[in-house]
C-alpha cells in the first residue's frame, strides 16, 4: 500500500517526507510541500510556502488530499482549503474565491496522528444537524459546502454564514 501511494507522488511529481511512524516503525503519514500540488493556483502555492506550511498526507489513500477546492462561502463560488502544518500548530486556511488577498486562518486543535481535511456538501451537513441536534447558529437552508475537519470518530464541519464560522458536528 505504501509503495502504491509512493508511485502515486512519484507520477505527480510529488516530493514526500516521514510524519509520523506507527508503533511497529511503518510510516503512515508522510508531509508534502505546497509546490507538490500542481492543482493550487501559483499564488496560493507561493502563499503556503512563504507560510513555511507542509501538508499531511496518509500514506493509505490513493490520492494526494488536505487540499481541497469548493464552495465554502457562498454557490458558484471557488475556494480552496488547506491544512498546514507548521511545527507543532495547525491551521485551517481558506482562500476565498482562490484570492491570496482574500485569506482566513483558522488554529484548530486536532489529533496529529490523524490530520484530514474533507468537503462536506449541503446533504451531508444537514443530515449531521439533522442527527445531531440542530445548532441555533446554523442555518435551516444549507447552500453551499462546508469543511469537514477529522474523519472518523469526533469530526466537525466548519461552515460559513454570514461572514462567520459555524461550528457544527461531523462524524462521530
Amino acid at each position: 500500500m505504501l509503495l502504491r501511494l509512493a508511485l502515486v507522488f512519484f507520477a505527480l511529481g510529488c516530493t514526500v517526507r516521514p510524519l509520523h511512524a506507527q508503533a511497529d516503525g511503518v510510516e503512515h503519514w508522510v508531509v508534502q510541500h505546497p509546490s507538490d500540488f500542481a492543482t493550487l493556483p501559483a499564488p496560493i502555492r507561493s502563499s503556503l510556502e512563504q507560510r513555511g506550511c507542509t501538508i499531511a498526507q496518509d500514506t493509505s489513500r490513493h490520492r494526494p488530499h488536505n487540499v481541497i477546492r469548493g464552495q465554502f462561502e457562498r454557490p458558484g463560488q471557488q475556494d480552496w482549503a488547506v491544512l498546514c502544518m507548521r511545527g507543532q500548530s495547525t491551521q485551517l486556511l481558506i482562500y476565498w474565491e482562490s484570492r491570496v488577498a482574500r485569506l482566513d486562518s483558522l488554529s484548530v486543535d486536532i489529533p496529529r496522528d490523524h490530520p484530514d481535511i474533507e468537503i462536506a456538501d449541503p446533504t451531508y451537513i444537514t443530515e449531521h444537524a439533522e442527527f445531531y441536534g440542530w445548532p441555533d447558529s446554523l442555518p435551516r437552508s444549507i447552500v453551499h459546502y462546508g469543511v469537514e475537519l477529522g474523519s472518523g470518530c469526533c469530526s466537525h464541519i466548519y461552515y460559513r454564514e454570514a461572514g462567520r464560522w459555524i461550528l457544527t458536528p461531523g462524524a462521530d
